[in-house]
């Protein structure tokens, strides 16, 4: 059914409909707008639907135009002209809806040109598909679909669907031939890409608990895996949810991008660029420095990357020697300055500066000729400091092997 035949609805004229390549700024306007509106569950919004239905069906409602009193408008069946277990179908060229609750137990959209939704609530599934008609734009921004948002069938290298800071139950891209997708800011229980041929794929800073790509044929990628629940990644599909069991923090929308960092996103593209296109992999020299650059930026721990700098990425044989040094001597004073005991020359002894370098030194290497025996407290040192040594040596081998014959 259209939406121009729908008595008090009305649609945005063609010249209203913004450019494919054009995207309405992503700010916290639905945040705002659940927070005034006093939703933040399932009840509230079925109070808020109660209480403000269309009272009086001659009253032109204008969904495609942004709210004028901050709250959002209620679409009901009865509003729309669905017969009650109907197919709730609509068949217009451009469909644009804004600011609305569609209470209409699920959404059918078939052969249109252009279909945004931005900053609504649809209870029900919303279905996007194409048979003659060339679908050009999918737009759905800041939404919540209390159901699955499936779109197939659609075979058009001029569509763009973009997805973003939209929770839903489930979104399914069956098998279509379309020009890009990107999917952003979106909590996802379940993600299906099945069937697909797309020449831009991009899914960034989502939370996806359950995901199945299949037969995807794709020109450019960026998909980033900290997004991805990876402990389900094994798990069997599934189950269809309903509304008595909404996904934690539903109505909680991504207002920033929550994972990864853009520069070092970029410094890895470019790293990957320069040992893709240059002969960078026979210059061992340079490798190294690479390897150290994307082992540091790679730990998000500042703890962490400083330890990667400080062993050279196990890249340094060098550095690794110059922490043995430290630890041997390090160890060395604690064993002398410390009041620890040892048995020594058949007499319990504190150890001179002489001594205690070469105990440090046959424990580290972990020889043990046994003329020192550690007592007390210098024995849980002893044992720290061959599982150092051990430790110590064992990444000397890896850096060697990985400079001069990895």
């Amino acid at each position: 059914m259209p939406f121009k035949h729908i008595p008090g609805l009305t649609i945005a004229p063609k010249s209203e409909i913004p450019e494919t390549n054009v995207k309405p700024k992503i700010g916290p306007a639905q945040l705002q707008m659940l927070q005034t509106c006093g939703i933040d569950s399932l009840n509230d919004l079925n109070i808020y639907i109660q209480r403000n239905r269309q009272k009086d069906p001659d009253v032109q409602m204008d969904v495609s135009s942004p709210s004028d009193n901050g709250k959002f408008r209620v679409v009901t069946s009865e509003d729309v002209g669905f017969e009650h277990g109907s197919e709730h179908r609509l068949y217009e060229a451009n469909i644009v809806v804004r600011d609305s609750v569609l209470d209409l137990s699920g959404l059918q959209i078939r052969d249109s040109k252009t279909v945004e939704f931005t900053n609504c609530i649809i209870v029900g599934d919303l279905n996007i598909s194409m048979s003659d008609t060339v679908l050009r734009r999918v737009y759905l921004d800041r939404c919540l679909v209390l159901g699955r948002i499936v779109i197939h069938t659609v075979r058009s290298l001029e569509c763009t669907i973009a997805i973003e800071s939209t929770n839903c139950f489930a979104l399914e891209i069956l098998t279509s031939e379309i020009e890009s997708v990107d999917i952003a800011r979106c909590k996802l229980p379940a993600l299906y890409l099945e069937n697909l041929t797309a020449g831009n794929l991009w899914i960034v800073s989502n939370q996806i608990r359950f995901t199945r790509l299949t037969k995807l044929s794709v020109k450019a990628t960026r998909i980033n895996h900290e997004q991805f629940d990876l402990r389900n990644i094994a798990m069997k599909k599934p189950e269809r949810q309903d509304l008595s069991h909404l996904p934690k923090g539903f109505f909680e929308i991504i207002r920033e991008v929550s994972f990864g960092d853009t520069e070092r996103e970029q410094l890895f593209q470019t790293l990957t660029v320069l040992r893709k296109h240059t002969a960078l992999e026979s210059d061992r020299r340079s490798l190294g420095i690479i390897r150290l650059i994307e082992s540091t930026h790679y730990q998000r721990s500042p703890w962490r990357s400083l330890t990667v700098k400080l062993l050279g990425a196990v890249q340094s044989p060098s550095r690794i020697l110059c922490a043995a040094v430290c630890v041997f001597f390090v160890m060395a004073l604690a064993y002398c300055f410390l009041p620890l005991h040892f048995e020594h020359r058949q007499a319990v002894r504190q150890l001179d500066f002489l001594t205690a370098c070469y105990f440090s030194g046959v424990t580290m290497m972990t020889v043990g000729y046994g003329d020192i025996v550690p007592l007390g407290t210098a024995r849980f040192l002893a044992v720290l400091q061959s599982t150092l040594g051990i430790t110590v040596w064992s990444l000397y081998v890896v850096a060697l092997v990985r400079k001069y014959i990895d």
